[in-house]
């Protein structure tokens, strides 16, 4: 597989030697040496909206829980490489939409992949207006042009719950693909689109980049519903010491959460500290830091402990219900197989109270 040019972490990614399976699982278990993992995203490392990716290395929860852990950028956010690179052994676990896996599979294809870990509580789409247009419901959208990033699955799905809670179809309005970056933004504020759909960290890039836009009503169903997760290959579970180390990455993102929640601004000052770049050049430190806090707070309204109280988990029918939403559920046979909530119990093996007292006491 060539290296894509201008990702010069795709070069470590193709050539460190991280994956496990070169050591027995016995082996593995009991090395000192911290097991190498390789997480996959589509944001860009040091993302402000996104800072619990990150911190868990500088915080000490990777050290603490003896893994050596990066979490990198897939080219242009693409998603389908991500699940490649999990599936050739290159990349450990991919954060994706469920769309990923159930679209493939209902279609008769097994992608080998299985949900780990529920990141994304619920879908993270927004249906986005100026905040000058005097549009503040969906229904005012009759007729009118909506930005979408693409046709098709996952987005359109998205924006049909929005326009079915106002009995509208997407018939109802003028679809217009914009892509998800700066110009799609732009396009909506010059009026060219009266309205555009994004997930969360995308409007947290778009309103840190001086877009300041306002959020119409989420549809209902989207509680019902899960957004993004992580991936992990269904051969990877099978290794004890392979399950172990994934176990024990995820259980440092819960620790990153717990940490972000209890205090957003010094994980926003942990985040910069690791990502000079990410921090804006034209911004006063206090200014950079509330814009990445407001970021943050864009994002973290999607995800959290929900699931009875459990990070990661699974609740038993989320799977199901939104096999339903998409109308799959006569193609796919065993919607059980695409997840598990298998490690659930060792994620949430840690002392909470204790990371929320070294988040309030952080300097």
């Amino acid at each position: 597989m060539p290296v894509p040019p201008r990702w010069p972490t795709a070069v470590a990614l193709m050539l460190l030697p991280f994956m496990t399976a070169a050591l027995p699982s016995s082996a593995l278990a009991q090395q000192a040496t911290p097991a190498k993992v390789i997480v996959m995203t589509g944001s860009p490392q040091g993302s402000t909206s996104v800072a619990m990716y990150w911190i868990g290395k500088p915080l000490g929860f990777q050290a603490e829980e003896n893994i050596d852990a990066e979490v990198l950028t897939v080219p242009g956010g693409n998603v389908a490489q991500s699940a490649q690179l999990v599936l050739s052994g290159k990349a450990d676990a991919a954060l994706m939409s469920p769309d990923t896996v159930l679209v493939p599979t209902s279609q008769g294809r097994d992608v080998g992949l299985v949900f780990a870990y529920n990141f994304y509580q619920r879908p993270t789409y927004k249906l986005l207006v100026s905040p000058t247009s005097g549009i503040t419901s969906v229904a005012q959208l009759k007729g009118k042009a909506v930005g979408i990033g693409s046709r098709g699955n996952p987005a359109e799905p998205m924006l049909k719950a929005f326009l079915a809670d106002a009995g509208m179809q997407i018939s109802d309005i003028d679809l217009q693909p914009v892509g998800v970056d700066i110009p799609a933004a732009q396009a909506l504020k010059n009026g060219q689109i009266s309205a555009l759909l994004g997930v969360a960290p995308a409007w947290a890039v778009w309103d840190a980049a001086g877009y300041a836009f306002t959020a119409l009503p989420t549809p209902k169903i989207f509680e019902q519903l899960i957004g993004s997760g992580v991936a992990v290959a269904r051969q990877s579970l099978k290794d004890p010491a392979k399950r172990d180390a994934l176990m024990r990455f995820f259980r440092t993102w819960a620790k990153s959460t717990v940490f972000v929640n209890q205090n957003p601004e010094a994980a926003m000052r942990v985040n910069f500290e690791s990502f000079p770049l990410a921090k804006p050049r034209n911004l006063s430190d206090a200014d950079a830091l509330r814009q990445g806090v407001r970021a943050q707070a864009i994002v973290l309204q999607d995800y959290g402990s929900n699931v009875d109280g459990k990070w990661g988990a699974y609740h038993p029918t989320a799977f199901r219900r939104y096999v339903d939403y998409l109308g799959l559920s006569e193609k796919i046979a065993d919607v059980d197989a695409l997840w598990t909530n298998d490690l659930t119990a060792g994620i949430n093996d840690f002392d909470a109270e204790a990371v929320r007292r070294k988040a309030a006491t952080y300097k």
